[in-house]
């Protein structure tokens, strides 16, 4: 019955609701929700209907052509309600649906984010930028599972912080920002703070909104992430919301930790990684600590030629192994506590995608 409503409401501007809303986690919004609204927009069809949204999330909406755009103060859920959606699963989309138009993301942010401090503009100046986007938090009703735990970090640094001016990010490593709508039970024994104070050369996002807002005021936060990431073709994140909204951004290198979730099964290789941005981020899928170590080679003596991050040939084995295809097959853990996965005949036949993987590299 949603489905059949939606359609005539796209047929027939007059039963178009007064509003259209999204309830669930910050992820599944810029992936299933955002495209559609987006999609509504281009089509003309929300003059006169209301776009409800969270705290710090006009941004992602503001050039739509709508009514009015309302950030409401309540918690994001787990439990997913929405106006009726023409995809209402990600885990599930496996081709882009007629109804999404994907905003191009390195088109938003308005902030000159250089300015934070002298320090950070030179280091912008002499090196390229590369994100590190870690987590830690309840994850299914449990403890932490996706995360770069510190030996990572500490090697991640070590081998790349002469090469790359790295920022990294974990939303709750001190307090949470103002216009940032949390889904998640941050825990707070993890100790990556004091890691990162060994590494001067190491920017701590935190720290550069706090530096930002002393000298400009406070910005949006969504505003100054996507004015650091529209600069970034370099990724390190974890499964989860951080690395879908990564994925949007084109012509990337973008390594995912993932050890549990069901992204596995077809978002990293067919799925919304794959046709959320043109050209779309390369994608390194890490099952393991020892894995996600070994895709730092990858970012190794960073080239970015026509807005593409390349690899080194003498790399390539590494990205072929650690191709969202390849780590398809290789899965033998739990994509939600209490649920295996087992790769389904059709999908073990898309292996053949990796042979050409990465599409591009240099010498």
């Amino acid at each position: 019955m949603a489905t059949k409503y939606l359609v005539s409401s796209i047929l027939d501007k007059k039963k178009m609701p007064e509003s259209i809303f999204f309830d669930g986690e910050f992820g599944a919004e810029i992936i299933l929700f955002l495209p559609f609204a987006t999609w509504l927009s281009k089509a003309g069809l929300l003059k006169n209907t209301d776009i409800l949204t969270f705290s710090g999330m006009t941004l992602f909406y503001e050039s739509l052509d709508c009514r009015s755009i309302v950030e409401r103060k309540q918690k994001r859920l787990h439990r997913r309600i929405s106006t009726p959606m023409p995809v209402g699963l990600e885990h599930t989309y496996a081709a882009p649906s007629p109804f999404h138009s994907f905003p191009v993301m390195r088109q938003l942010g308005t902030l000159d984010i250089a300015r934070c401090s002298d320090a950070f503009r030179d280091s912008l100046n002499a090196k390229p930028l590369l994100i590190v986007h870690n987590k830690f938090n309840n994850e299914w009703k449990g403890p932490p599972v996706n995360f770069i735990n510190n030996t990572c970090l500490r090697e991640t640094f070590e081998r790349l912080g002469d090469q790359y001016t790295i920022v990294y990010i974990r939303h709750g490593i001190k307090s949470i920002q103002q216009g940032y709508s949390n889904d998640v039970k941050f825990r707070l024994e993890f100790d990556d703070l004091s890691l990162i104070e060994e590494f001067p050369s190491v920017f701590l996002f935190d720290d550069l909104v706090e530096q930002y807002t002393a000298r400009f005021g406070a910005p949006s936060i969504n505003d100054f992430k996507a004015s650091l990431y529209k600069r970034a073709f370099h990724f390190l994140s974890t499964q989860g919301g951080g690395a879908h909204q990564c994925a949007y951004y084109s012509g990337s290198l973008l390594t995912v930790l993932h050890k549990m979730g069901r992204e596995i099964e077809l978002a990293y290789a067919e799925g919304y990684y794959s046709f959320l941005a043109n050209p779309a981020p390369t994608r390194v899928i890490c099952l393991s600590d020892e894995e996600y170590i070994s895709a730092l080679s990858l970012y190794e003596h960073p080239l970015i030629i026509d807005g593409v991050a390349q690899l080194p040939n003498r790399y390539s084995d590494i990205a072929q192994r650690l191709s969202p295809w390849k780590a398809r097959t290789r899965w033998s853990g739990l994509t939600m506590p209490g649920t295996t996965y087992q790769v389904p005949e059709h999908l073990s036949r898309a292996l053949d995608a990796a042979s050409s993987w990465p599409r591009l590299a240099a010498e």
